[in-house]
């Protein structure tokens, strides 16, 4: 049986499909599809109950959870009310990144203490 260009043509997405599923098993690439990121204001701290709140939004906190300052990684406890920060979460809306960007006043005593 012969395939034409055209027959191949219309097997790209099938393919193209499998290899992405074929790769799902690997958790970095899992990690990457799944991971959303958006901006907003810490609302409240509660990283021993195992959430943020970030804009009226709970997400999940853990132990493997990096938070950054200017790029560099940065303890836990430089995390404060009021701060605007970007967030990578994961699809379950557990907090795999936090990255501090502000106020600037807030972030001068930051580099302070």
């Amino acid at each position: 049986m012969k395939m034409s260009v055209l027959d191949l043509r219309a097997l790209r997405p099938l393919l193209f499909l499998l290899v992405v599923l074929a790769n799902l098993g690997s958790s970095n690439l899992h990690a990457q599809v799944a991971s959303q990121v958006l901006v907003g204001t810490v609302d409240a701290l509660a990283q021993d109950d195992g959430f943020i709140t970030i804009s009226g939004s709970n997400y999940g906190y853990s132990e493997e959870t990096e938070v950054y300052l200017r790029g560099e990684l940065v303890d836990s406890v430089t995390i404060q009310e009021g701060l605007s920060v970007r967030i990578s979460i994961d699809a379950q809306g557990n907090l795999l990144r936090i990255d501090i960007l502000g106020p600037q006043s807030m972030l001068r005593l930051l580099d302070q203490n």
